[in-house]
């Protein structure tokens, strides 16, 4: 179950990060052990635009490694896959 404090923090200004996260908290939150868990709640405290910067391969803090390496962002086509 995932706590609404966490479901909460989830949501941010930024669309992408909202998506990006909202799809984490559905798809992968379950597999983070209770430290990870704990790691991801104190990870929700920091700005968006370190979080957005970091879940896309951006240098970040060591002891946020455990949960960046459970994110995985969709693939966006390059517009010459467009026909």
């Amino acid at each position: 179950m995932i706590p609404e404090a966490v479901r909460w923090r989830c949501r941010r200004g930024l669309l992408e990060l909202d998506l990006a996260l909202g799809r984490f908290l559905e798809e992968g939150y379950g597999r983070l052990s209770s430290a990870e868990q704990a790691l991801f709640a104190e990870f929700l405290e920091e700005n968006d635009a370190d979080l957005w910067a970091w879940m896309q391969g951006a240098p970040a803090p060591a002891r946020y490694a455990p949960v960046l390496k459970s994110f995985t962002l969709p693939a966006i086509a390059s517009t010459d896959d467009l026909p």
